[in-house]
């Protein structure tokens, strides 16, 4: 018998190869139907959760907000607005995914919901531009006490484990699209290319992913305003509002601070318009007023490492001035890529030119740098302290600091040293001159005319003008057109007519005045002349006339004799006349007492009329029934 003899064909051992790969081949695509069928169950089991998390959302604090009577109607709905409509959406969504569900046809039908799903998306578009403005209800509303406390009551009565608060409810809605996206994404991957639903789900997954990218920008904005409400709760010690519309986190951290006397950590938060810093203990951050800084006002200045100063950089303000360490390079990037890149930000708003001030804090000297006073030089010890100088960062002693004076921006009295405070009084009596010397420019000018202001401003000379003025007093006499004699003064008076001039009468019974031109009749008395406007010039002195004693008062005449007056009357027998007193007059005439002693006119001695040895007349009186007569 002969044995058999196995001989191996060489075709087999290729067909094994072709067996195995066709192996693997069956093998990875049911590993995509595996992954297919657990992306479609993963849609259709988050979009059960969603739409049971919004159904308890409307049972549990919608309903109950509406029966509140504390709550403002506004705010109501400004914080439920498009809320019913999204569920409304998401619900028949869900049951359209269901009734295939049940068929076991979801998997090749999944793409068919999304597509007849994609034109009711609108809502969630008007649902996402409103959500800034729900949040912002929400927190205003969450300053009450007793809404805070309502808020935790509806939470309590869900019934479901996880109880989820309202602001993460509100966020759900804008956090779905996004979801969708990934999902379709994932679907796509695990689906055969000469699948039927391949086109299909090519074209869902581009209309889905266009109103992703509005709610990928919503949900930053969210993001940040979430963030910024986590902030709110866990700061102490901040005076302002802190959460408002225009403000978003930037940036947090620790960052060590150069004290006065050593350096200490310090925990900094960085927002669109603002860089706080203070104290962290067990996740409260304890901040004040001072510790504020406004980076419009903001200067950052990078320091070069030393043997001394590693990872450094310098900031500047109107508020505070210091120098912080990061904890390495790359710590240090980051912060001054954030800082200097909202600084330029806030730089280019609207506000910024009005707003921005140019004075800044200097920065303390270390008290580890400085063994003795810059001024004196004087050693620190333990019984002498360290000071610095607010206004230059100097580390002084307290002899060399014993002054204050306002400090800008706030202009609050803190201590300087004694440069400073020499250079701020230098400075404070040069703007003081040069207010007095504007406030005695402005009195000037506030005396003078219209027509005198204008002229000296446009530079010309008013002298022609203060020279024409002497004659203004005379503006309502005219004299005679007669040459004045050539022994008189120069002194050249217009020749005119008078129009009026005053009658001096004694009883009822006229006079004759003669008027001659001499540098003595400039003026006449007082009480025969108007008010004069302005005081005349000075004419050359000239001796002053001796009084004569007094002498019996004839009746029949009355003469007043000098160079340029002279009166006569007709003989008549004067009645006795009482001065008026409600006309006073500067050079007031009386039957006792000579013209020099009663005269306290404005006029010099020079101007005055010279008597001779006849007595003087009774004070003229008025009388509109007599006129004088003009020689």
């Amino acid at each position: 018998m002969s044995e058999s003899i196995n001989v191996i064909d060489p075709l087999t051992k290729p067909i094994e190869k072709n067996n195995t790969n066709k192996e693997k081949e069956e093998g990875k695509i049911k590993e995509r139907i595996s992954k297919r069928e657990r992306i479609v169950d993963e849609i259709y089991t988050t979009e059960e959760s969603y739409v049971n998390t919004l159904e308890q959302c409307i049972e549990y604090y919608y309903k109950p907000f509406l029966q509140c009577n504390e709550l403002n109607e506004t705010r109501k709905n400004e914080i439920f607005l498009y809320l019913p409509e999204v569920l409304s959406t998401a619900t028949a969504f869900l049951k359209d995914m269901e009734s295939y569900r049940n068929n076991k046809t979801l998997e090749n039908k999944v793409v068919d919901c999304f597509k007849r799903f994609i034109p009711y998306l609108k809502v969630y578009k008007m649902f996402i531009g409103n959500n800034e403005i729900c949040l912002h209800a929400l927190a205003a509303i969450e300053k009450s006490p007793i809404v805070v406390s309502f808020l935790e009551q509806c939470r309590i009565k869900i019934p479901s484990k996880s109880q989820q608060p309202l602001r993460s409810i509100l966020i759900m809605p804008v956090q779905r699209i996004p979801r969708y996206v990934l999902l379709l994404k994932d679907l796509l991957k695990n689906t055969d290319v000469n699948h039927s639903q391949y086109p299909i789900i090519q074209g869902v997954l581009k209309e889905v992913e266009e109103l992703a990218q509005v709610c990928n920008a919503a949900l930053l904005n969210t993001e940040r305003m979430l963030k910024m409400f986590k902030i709110r709760d866990s700061i102490r010690g901040y005076s302002g509002e802190l959460v408002n519309s225009s403000r978003y986190f930037v940036k947090e951290g620790f960052l060590t601070k150069q004290c006065r006397k050593t350096p200490k950590p310090r925990y900094f938060i960085l927002f669109n318009d603002q860089l706080i810093y203070g104290t962290e203990t067990m996740g409260i951050v304890t901040v004040s007023d001072d510790r504020i800084i406004d980076l419009l006002d903001c200067i950052i200045t990078d320091i070069q490492d030393s043997s001394t100063r590693k990872f450094a950089f310098q900031i500047q303000s109107g508020n505070r001035s210091f120098v912080v360490f990061a904890k390495n390079q790359e710590d240090k990037k980051e912060w001054l890529d954030a800082l200097n890149k909202s600084i330029e930000k806030q730089n280019g708003t609207i506000t910024a030119k009005n707003t921005r001030s140019t004075v800044v804090r200097p920065v303390f000297k270390p008290d580890s740098e400085a063994s003795n006073c810059e001024l004196c030089h004087i050693d620190f010890t333990f019984v002498r302290r360290r000071h610095h100088c607010r206004a230059c960062g100097r580390c002084i002693c307290g002899e060399c600091s014993k002054w204050k004076m306002p400090i800008p921006p706030n202009n609050t009295l803190e201590r300087v040293c004694a440069k400073c405070f020499d250079l701020y009084n230098k400075n404070r009596l040069k703007q003081k001159d040069i207010s007095t010397r504007e406030k005695r420019l402005d009195t000037e000018m506030s005396k003078r005319s219209i027509f005198e202001q204008q002229k000296i401003l446009s530079g010309g000379d008013i002298n022609d003008s203060e020279q024409n003025d002497d004659w203004q007093e005379f503006e309502d006499i005219e004299f005679d057109k007669q040459p004045s004699p050539r022994s008189l003064s120069s002194t050249s008076v217009p020749p005119t007519q008078p129009k009026h001039s005053p009658s001096p009468v004694v009883g009822n019974t006229p006079q004759k005045i003669q008027l001659q031109h001499s540098s003595s009749m400039q003026t006449l008395p007082s009480s025969h002349l108007p008010e004069p406007k302005r005081k005349p010039p000075l004419p050359p002195n000239k001796p002053i006339p001796t009084p004569q004693p007094k002498q019996q008062l004839s009746h029949s005449a009355v003469g007043l004799s000098s160079s340029n007056l002279s009166v006569t009357q007709p003989p008549k027998k004067i009645p006795p006349q009482v001065p008026n007193k409600s006309r006073t007059s500067e050079s007031t005439l009386t039957q006792s007492t000579p013209l020099h002693q009663k005269s306290t006119s404005r006029l010099s001695q020079t101007n005055r009329l010279s008597y001779k040895s006849r007595p003087l007349p009774q004070p003229p009186v008025k009388s509109e029934t007599s006129k004088p007569e003009i020689i």
